[in-house]
């Protein structure tokens, strides 16, 4: 929670920097990830469920502070099997339902070409926190770890406006929770498509 609170006190602090006549936006996107790394050894399969909130503040014309708000859920249904423990004591066959949601909280900047145009690609990069919730259902048994993780995240992406203040979004991001002392390491790389608005 003190993390969260500190996230968000940066944040306003950055987007509400006297930036008089510079431009301020919003970027709403749904997001289709794929799990890598330790992620991908405990689900492989392609998340179709998650979602992006950006706000931030463009500084100059070419550089820009935002703070972004996203959710991500994996879930696979493992084949019936024999399933052993790390120690190699308990064996148990049955059939297993893995999840995972990571809820990233993050501040970033963005270099943005071509700011002033109908088409602006840009690269983002950030740090933050993220809240990892994963649970491994079986029959009866459930277990599941509730950890936040410090992380980062580098990103490509564009703006294409349709109109003054409305355009759309689109980018590939690597969002990467860095282990902790108990609990393993959390990647995955999120295609995101959506609207951006942006306000005087």
């Amino acid at each position: 929670m003190k993390r969260i609170k500190t996230i968000i006190a940066l944040s306003v602090l950055l987007i509400s920097i006297n930036t008089y006549g510079q431009e301020f936006y919003t970027n709403m996107t749904y997001n289709i990830s794929v799990p890598m790394g330790e992620t991908a050894d405990f689900i492989s399969n392609t998340s179709f469920r998650g979602a992006t909130f950006n706000m931030g503040r463009f500084l100059t014309d070419k550089i820009a502070v935002d703070m972004r708000f996203s959710w991500n859920t994996f879930y696979q249904a493992m084949d019936f099997d024999t399933y052993t423990s790390d120690n190699g004591l308990i064996s148990v066959s049955g059939t297993q339902f893995r999840y995972i949601n990571a809820f990233p909280i993050t501040l970033g900047a963005r270099y943005v070409l071509n700011a002033s145009s109908n088409f602006s690609p840009y690269f983002a990069a950030g740090l933050g926190t993220y809240k990892i919730n994963e649970r491994l259902d079986m029959g009866i048994y459930s277990n599941e770890i509730r950890k936040w993780h410090f992380g980062m995240y580098p990103e490509l992406g564009f703006f294409y406006r349709l109109s003054y203040d409305v355009g759309i979004n689109m980018y590939a991001r690597y969002d990467h929770a860095f282990k902790t002392s108990s609990t393993k390491a959390y990647s995955y790389i999120a295609f995101g498509l959506g609207f951006h608005f942006t306000k005087l």
